[in-house]
């Protein structure tokens, strides 16, 4: 399994790897990805450009607090590299359902590939050729159905927050799906299920404050946004964000995922600049009301299982 040098992003040979194994017209198409999906303006830039977090490239290490020594480097590598997997094909999925890319023709015949590709990681990681294809599949399935709901949120101009928060963790569920089956094999069903929640409520917090961002140009390019669907106020829906951060500490606290911690405490103060202005009191309240919906539609969620 690919290894990252001192100084190399882990994603780097990962994508290598990948690279490796596939045809020379596949190979071709795949070359220069994230400047070919727009996610950077660089042609030889790598996913770097876009994946910054440690969490959502490393999130295998941020169970380790949870399952100790029980894995070996070795095996912890697999997983790694399945979890890059899944971030190449879910990135691909999620910027060709966005409809922005100008030759999508080109690389969406690199989705099923990418879906194998993980699936095969996953087996190597797991030796569990089943469990693997299972669960690729469930994330896949929750991909499509959670962008088709925001995308229809979109044009109805109406969601509820639950349904807000339940399609988020759809949509991303893909992100989690490996670390779930690295908690399966060493861990138990209440280490999968704390993992769950921290993992939406996480991601929740980030896409509440994304969307809140992004309300100007989702209104540009679709017509409305996310908060106008939501019935509150862009800086409601920041201040939500901010507030489901919060549960996210508290239920990290709880279980003790000390590396998690750290990166969300850094993740929310460099948040400080990126205050949304508007009527501050107002949104405040908005916020607190629409946090309140946003968490029933995280427990309504079965974080017990996949």
């Amino acid at each position: 399994m690919p290894g990252s040098a001192q100084g190399v992003h882990p994603t780097a040979p990962s994508y290598q790897a990948l690279l490796a194994q596939l045809s020379a017209p596949l190979r071709e198409r795949a070359l220069s990805l994230p400047y070919k999906l727009g996610l950077s303006s660089d042609p030889a830039a790598g996913w770097e450009a876009f994946t910054v977090q440690p969490l959502m490239y490393d999130m295998p290490r941020f169970v380790l607090d949870i399952i100790g020594d029980g894995v070996a480097p070795e095996i912890l590598q697999r997983f790694c590299y399945a979890h890059h997997c899944a971030g190449f094909f879910g990135l691909l999925y999620d910027r060709l359902a966005d409809g922005h890319i100008s030759d999508a023709a080109e690389v969406s015949c690199l989705l099923p590939v990418f879906s194998r590709t993980w699936q095969e990681a996953l087996t190597q990681a797991t030796g569990d050729p089943a469990g693997s294809a299972v669960i690729v599949a469930l994330a896949t399935q929750r991909l499509v159905y959670g962008t088709a709901r925001q995308s229809e949120a979109l044009r109805a101009r109406a969601i509820s927050g639950a349904t807000y928060a339940a399609s988020v963790a759809d949509k991303v569920y893909w992100l989690a799906a490996t670390t779930v089956m690295l908690l399966e094999r060493f861990g138990t069903s209440a280490d999968v299920a704390g993992f769950l929640e921290c993992f939406y409520l996480t991601l929740l917090g980030m896409q509440c404050l994304d969307d809140a961002l992004d309300a100007d140009e989702d209104t540009r390019l679709f017509g409305a946004s996310y908060s106008d669907a939501l019935g509150y106020s862009a800086g409601s829906l920041y201040c939500a964000g901010l507030l489901v951060l919060n549960e996210a500490l508290k239920k990290l606290n709880s279980l003790e995922l000390n590396d998690w911690i750290q990166w969300l405490i850094t993740y929310k103060k460099a948040l400080s600049s990126s205050r949304i202005i508007g009527e501050p009191w107002l949104d405040a309240f908005g916020g607190v009301a629409l946090a309140t919906e946003l968490r029933a539609g995280t427990l309504l969620l079965h974080h017990g299982s996949r």
